[in-house]
């Protein structure tokens, strides 16, 4: 029986601490690079604010926001991810299983605040949804 073997033990908690480290070393790494993509929307928010722009480079202009506010979304949800698995008490994992609250993270629906006529697009088979 497994569980009566110390090598069991030692394997998962090695793996476990490993996990652990591994994660809480690269939150530091999200962190910046959440704040790089938020840099880059910034700039890209003041580039579409002050400069009358062609079709093209508008065009150019909205894939850049795109892809910046993509790579903001994954680190933010990765960070969330990390907090919670950080904040938790071991035995908190038997009573509250953490998969759900990650696996409910790949689809958020987002709320418009000032301009819900945007997304109408996305019904209207304009707009790919983007798979974050």
């Amino acid at each position: 029986m497994e569980l009566l073997n110390a090598d069991f033990y030692l394997q998962h908690l090695r793996d476990f601490r490993e996990f652990i480290q591994t994660i809480h070393s690269q939150r530091s790494v999200l962190v910046k690079a959440q704040k790089r993509a938020e840099l880059e929307v910034e700039d890209i928010e003041h580039a579409a604010e002050f400069y009358n722009l062609d079709a093209s480079h508008g065009y150019q202009l909205y894939k850049m926001l795109h892809d910046a506010r993509v790579r903001r979304r994954k680190c933010k949800n990765a960070i969330a991810w990390i907090d919670y698995i950080l904040e938790q008490a071991p035995d908190r994992f038997i009573e509250n299983d953490p998969s759900p609250r990650i696996v409910g993270t790949r689809s958020r629906d987002y709320a418009p605040r000032a301009l819900p006529a945007l997304f109408e697009w996305e019904n209207e088979g304009q707009t790919p949804r983007a798979n974050l």
